[in-house]
């Protein structure tokens, strides 16, 4: 196995800080390659390791990982599982690779937490690893199975693609503000400490993802939000968006129109909706196939190899794909399924990511090599249909948008989670279908634009009369409605005598005119740092060449106030105002 060296740097960072610290947190984008990592680090630390995966298909993808690497392993999981998979091994690499007792094993985490005589074992695993390690809290099915690992020395890894819960928890292994002791993993998680590694928009440049297009056709976008207790849509709220809007006819007729005979996966939130996905599919002439969790897993085989092999047009899918399942051939996605997790979200996007392995795309060693061996694909290019308002959904949005990641509980990384106001997307609604496809445009784009860069059209605002109307672009407000608006702003140059003369003519009593006046030189002073503040902000916005307009645009969407109401504020607003800004610059 060839790893790339973005991998071995994360895998040495972290044999490096185990000096210093029990449980390392790897986060890397899906399809980065978080399982070569695994592989890489089994291979050079000592003694028992076990590696605990969600589901029975990560268990077997994590097998073929290491057989690829040629190491032994053993597996806990059911007999069924480990049938399947030692065919797979005979299948791939015309031995096995299953060794009962080898020192490494993979476990599913439900069989280890429910299987009995492993004390003696785990008692002596000195390094336990977990892919998706998202899932991992203290108190849940995943802390139990680590606490059978009981070692002094015992050593931890989480590997994952969005060390973020919807349910706020953190994966840390103490509350913020803790320095580690003396108590004993005060917080939520596990983790010590986070490495990162290359975020996806480098990965898309260096060839090793495939970039995307995006269609968003205008089938469920909800605008209240995630009720769970896990922060997602709870069933009842996704039934009913299902069943008010025409989700179900949409998804094969967008198909046909964007991508008609692609391979594909189309992503549902239940049974019921799956299967009438898949029928209408199938009156539409697509052939379709349905897999759950309950799907037995050599029918889940057959239909993922008709998938590869292009004898199949479409998977429906329902919380059995979303992780772990790789299927380059699949050229388009189609998200069927509403959401409010961005794992989730994350996790269905990268399955459709993954490059094609052409003789071409193996053989490449450079960028330029893997960038053209990519274009002359069959998918130059991943089709994502996103029925469900993702993309425009400030919780979820493109998946390769800069993202501020942290291992605290939601509460207290609340200031450092203000969304990037360039990022924020709008759905085109040109009504024109275009001369070149014959379709709709459809296609989001960043909202500070102030037309759609893909087809050029621009939306007529219902009104010009105020900034709420124009997303805070001065540039496009009426003259009049601006005039006003800028005669309600603070007069900085005011003096004394003025100011005292202004307010007699309120008929403001003599004796406050002092603390008047203190209270105007007081705003002076904030908004004067106010302005500071936006100054700093806005050439950061200005070096990674933003237009004027367009920072007017994103002051608006991040702080929900234009460049210049503030000057009308109170003093503790500008300095509330202010604080934001500052947070914002040093988040970069």
């Amino acid at each position: 196995m060839i790893h790339r060296p973005y991998q071995l740097e994360l895998s040495s960072s972290a044999l490096a800080l185990w000096q210093d610290h029990k449980v390392v947190l790897i986060r890397l984008d899906t399809g980065g390659g978080k399982t070569p990592i695994l592989s890489y680090i089994c291979e050079h630390v000592g003694g028992f390791i076990c590696a605990v995966a969600h589901r029975d298909k990560l268990v077997e993808q994590i097998s073929i990982t290491l057989a690829r690497a040629g190491i032994k392993h053993d597996l806990i999981a059911s007999d069924k599982t480990k049938r399947i998979i030692a065919k797979k091994h005979l299948k791939l690499f015309g031995t096995s690779f299953y060794a009962p007792g080898a020192r490494c094993r993979v476990a599913s985490v439900d069989t280890l937490v429910k299987a009995k005589g492993l004390e003696k074992w785990a008692a002596q695993v000195k390094l336990w690893i977990v892919d998706e390690g998202h899932h991992v809290l203290r108190d849940n099915k995943w802390g139990r199975a680590l606490g059978t690992f009981t070692h002094l020395d015992c050593k931890g890894l989480l590997l994952t693609a969005t060390p973020r819960r919807g349910d706020g928890k953190g994966l840390a292994s103490h509350r913020p503000g803790c320095n580690g002791g003396p108590c004993e993993g005060c917080g939520d998680g596990y983790a010590d400490i986070m490495i990162e590694g290359p975020p996806m928009r480098w990965l898309i440049d260096e060839g090793y993802l495939c970039d995307y297009d995006v269609v968003c056709p205008p089938s469920v976008h909800l605008d209240e939000a995630p009720r769970g207790k896990d922060g997602d849509y709870t069933d009842s709220q996704r039934v009913a968006a299902t069943q008010d809007r025409q989700i179900i006819g949409d998804v094969p007729k967008h198909y046909l129109l964007y991508a008609a005979g692609k391979s594909g996966i189309t992503f549902a939130g239940n049974i019921k909706d799956a299967t009438d996905i898949v029928e209408a599919y199938r009156a539409a002439g697509v052939t379709a196939e349905l897999i759950t969790g309950n799907t037995d897993p050599h029918i889940r085989d057959d239909i993922f190899d008709r998938a590869e092999n292009g004898k199949l047009n479409q998977i429906v899918a329902v919380d059995v794909i979303s992780e772990g399942v790789d299927i380059p051939a699949l050229l388009v996605g189609s998200f069927a399924r509403l959401t409010g997790s961005l794992p989730l979200w994350m996790q269905q996007i990268g399955r459709l990511l993954r490059p094609l392995m052409t003789a071409a795309y193996k053989a490449a060693t450079t960028r330029e090599e893997r960038l053209a061996a990519i274009a002359a694909s069959p998918k130059p290019r991943a089709l994502l249909i996103d029925h469900v308002g993702g993309f425009a959904n400030p919780q979820l949005g493109p998946p390769d948008k800069p993202r501020v990641w942290s291992l605290d509980p939601r509460d207290a990384r609340a200031a450092k989670d203000e969304e990037d106001a360039t990022t924020a997307q709008r759905v085109c609604s040109n009504p024109v279908a275009l001369p070149s496809t014959g379709v709709l445009c459809l296609r989001p784009y960043p909202r500070i634009k102030r037309k759609c860069p893909h087809c050029g059209y621009e939306p007529v605002p219902m009104s010009r009369g105020g900034p709420e109307f124009v997303d805070g672009d001065l540039q496009m407000m009426d003259p009049a409605a601006l005039a006003a608006l800028q005669g309600r702003s603070l007069d900085i140059s005011m003096t004394r005598a003025d100011h005292d003369a202004a307010m007699l003519a309120k008929r403001a009593p003599p004796a406050y005119l002092a603390k008047y006046w203190s209270q105007h030189l007081e705003k002076c002073q904030e908004l004067d740092e106010l302005h500071a503040a936006m100054d700093v902000w806005a050439g950061q916005l200005h070096a990674r060449g933003f237009a004027d307009h367009e920072i007017q645009r994103a002051h608006f969407l991040q702080f929900g106030v234009d460049v210049l109401s503030p000057s009308t504020f109170k003093a503790a607003d500008m300095r509330a105002l202010r604080e934001r800004i500052d947070a914002a610059v040093i988040r970069g």
